[in-house]
């Protein structure tokens, strides 16, 4: 048993010592040479169930997650005094490191805050803004690009969470991909 114990925390010890990931703040900052607006924990409940982080900011505006995420579109919006954003990308190269949770999170926060958001699903492979809110969506932004429909009118739907938040949902499809992307309507 003891035998078992060391061996244990030496495999913890060694797999911090050598980890080839990014664990920390800072790692962050040296790797990148950028700063860091804000860190966004794992949100559980008490008997570890896990819950959608966007649905916890929704229900508890004043938690230390939520103003972490009031913090980071503060700095998005205070990143540029002289030329406001008004359109912010959120992408990474591998699925499940939590775009959509982020989004979503970070609309909601902006739309409680009495901004107007729009949040628009372009991940025309996995699309999961649809799954995570459960909104349905008769018209799907692919078919208002494959047509002259009237995406404002036909498209848009809204968060039950946020009433300045709207969604603009897509409906999965591989081989059209490139064609919607690049097609003068997207733009």
């Amino acid at each position: 048993m003891l035998c078992g114990l060391v061996a244990s925390a030496g495999i913890i010890v060694g797999r911090r010592q050598f980890s080839p990931g990014v664990e920390t703040r800072e790692q962050l900052e040296a790797l990148t040479s950028e700063p860091v607006l804000g860190v966004i924990p794992h949100v559980s409940t008490w008997f570890g169930r896990s819950q959608p982080l966007a649905d916890y900011v929704a229900q508890n505006p004043n938690s230390p997650v939520a103003e972490t995420l009031n913090g980071m579109l503060h700095a998005l919006k205070r990143s540029s005094l002289d030329d406001p954003k008004k359109v912010f990308l959120v992408t990474s190269s591998e699925p499940c490191e939590g775009k959509t949770s982020f989004c979503l999170s970070l609309g909601r926060m902006a739309a409680q805050s009495g901004m107007r958001c729009l949040i628009l699903d372009c991940d025309f492979r996995r699309p999961m803004v649809a799954t995570r809110t459960g909104l349905p969506s008769t018209t799907s932004l692919n078919d208002c690009l494959l047509s002259d429909s009237n995406w404002m009118k036909d498209a848009l739907i809204s968060d039950t969470h946020a009433t300045n938040l709207d969604l603009l949902l897509t409906k999965p499809t591989a081989n059209q991909m490139h064609q919607l992307c690049t097609s003068t309507r997207m733009q």
